[in-house]
């Protein structure tokens, strides 16, 4: 048996942990293995939480499962040290060292709240770089954000996938365990960063298909209706177990938490997504609707009480990248903007920047990474900060990347080679963004092409929130690169 447990961001003054036990043996009651907690070595009971069957179809000699999780929370207790939290299920025990959370940024001489961003992770290509730079990485995160595509259940292509849904879970599975348990399984993955710090997991396409949930016709699984309703039911089923945790129907929903005085919410624009780009629903469910309606008056209320606000927002998908075509926005992929529900959020951003109340807007998927500020047409001011960290580990490419790697041996022949040969060079920000073109994205700093995670840093200096972000590069030479300080004044 394998126990697993990981931080995740709960509610305010709550510890909350997801917890994993894998490969239950026969032995085990029909209703699977009884947890014990101890907080600081004292005997403790969660305030709630239960085990569910992970469904993975995955079954041991009983026909019981083999795999369960669930998601527990305890009141945080009254110390600003990091608590021992001791997990026993039946004779396998773990331990986790659990820090305070904020609840606000500090004042810029009392240090700073630290976001680790992280998105597009494709575990085969993983030489184990990405958990060993994380945990050494000397800025420690007090919160990480997993924005997208924490695994690629449509890779490697032509992959001989089950067409039936059981095996089709089981196939699922086996690439979540090999993410999120992978210490255990002594290969490269996920492990170490899901650790690091609580953490919030926003779904992207990779999660489900590419461009899903329109089918591909490189995913002979995806062609016919039936087909992809298997396909979406095992994966959002998984998705679920793994990156929420507890009770089956979290899928469609987003996440709120505030660290005053930045007011956060991450969007869950993929797992409700329709293939009707004009239908008035077809990019988030009316739950994440909601959400977003109450992000945006908790900032309006703050700004009308004279209070300093900012808003952080995360999505799957970025905001200054242009509209495909008809044909692309089926056939490779579409963005946001080719959605008319997308108007509802390019509409929150330009009210919210008519009331000078400055965004920061966080996201992964495109493999580059950049920082691109957009000037408010309207003010003048620059009050959308847009910051894109991916890849960490980049997919493979058939066929492409291999003719890039062959070109680049013989550029190392002749001189020096390209470090990362199958790696896109960041694209800039052009042109203007919103319904009405309310905002200009201005050019940023350039970024290195490669694998990377970035560190955002926040703290005060009277009502303004400064903002430092630092790209760490997953190779060797563990180089990083700097971008700001930005200040994110609510004017």
């Amino acid at each position: 048996m394998i126990l697993n447990a990981r931080p995740q961001v709960g509610k305010k003054g709550f510890i909350q942990i997801w917890v994993g036990i894998f490969y239950v043996d026969n032995s085990e009651r029909a209703e699977g293995p009884t947890l014990a907690f101890k907080l600081n070595e004292q005997p403790t009971v969660p305030e709630n939480g239960e085990l569910h069957p992970i469904r993975d179809s995955k079954t041991r000699g009983d026909h019981q499962p083999l795999n369960y999780q669930g998601v527990f929370q305890f009141k945080q207790l009254a110390t600003p040290d990091p608590v021992r939290l001791h997990i026993t299920a039946n004779n396998k025990g773990i331990e986790l060292i659990v820090p305070p959370f904020p609840t606000k940024v500090p004042a810029k001489l009392e240090g700073t709240f630290n976001l680790l961003l992280s998105s597009c992770y494709f575990q085969p290509e993983d030489k184990g770089l990405l958990g060993y730079i994380v945990k050494d990485l000397r800025i420690k995160p007090d919160m990480t954000v997993l924005a997208g595509d924490q695994v690629y259940l449509d890779l490697p292509l032509f992959e001989d996938l089950p067409e039936d849904a059981e095996g089709l879970a089981q196939a699922f599975g086996t690439k979540y365990e090999r993410n999120w348990i992978s210490d255990e399984l002594n290969i490269p993955g996920l492990q170490k960063v899901l650790k690091m710090a609580p953490t919030v997991c926003i779904p992207d396409d990779h999660e489900l298909f590419n461009n899903a949930p329109v089918g591909q016709a490189q995913l002979p699984g995806t062609h016919l209706p039936a087909a992809r309703a298997r396909w979406i039911k095992a994966a959002t089923g998984l998705y679920e177990d793994y990156q929420q945790g507890g009770p089956p129907g979290s899928a469609g929903t987003s996440y709120r938490v505030d660290i005053e005085p930045m007011y956060m919410l991450f969007l869950d624009t993929r797992m409700a997504r329709s293939s009707d780009f004009d239908s008035p629903t077809g990019l988030m469910s009316a739950s994440t609707v909601k959400q977003l309606e109450e992000w945006e008056q908790a900032l309006m209320s703050a700004k009308a009480n004279h209070q300093s606000c900012v808003g952080v927002l995360s999505g799957g998908q970025a905001l200054f990248v242009d509209t495909p075509n008809a044909l692309d926005e089926r056939v490779a992929d579409a963005e946001y903007s080719n959605f008319k529900q997308f108007r509802i959020i390019q509409d929150t951003l330009d009210r919210l920047a008519t009331l000078r109340i400055p965004v920061v807007y966080l996201t992964g998927d495109v493999h580059w990474s950049r920082v691109a500020q957009a000037t408010h047409r309207a003010s003048g001011l620059k009050l959308l900060t847009e910051v894109i960290c991916s890849p960490s580990c980049l997919m493979r490419t058939p066929w492409v990347d291999r003719s890039k790697e062959l070109i680049n041996s013989v550029k190392n022949w002749l001189g020096p080679d390209d470090a990362w040969p199958r790696h896109s060079p960041p694209e800039p920000a052009h042109g203007w963004f919103g319904a009405n073109s309310e905002f200009s994205p201005v050019p940023g700093p350039p970024l290195n092409k490669g694998d990377y995670v970035a560190m955002l840093q926040f703290c005060t200096t009277g009502q303004v929130v400064e903002m430092t972000i630092t790209f760490f590069s997953i190779n060797a030479q563990r180089r990083a690169t700097q971008v700001g300080p930005f200040a994110l004044l609510s004017y």
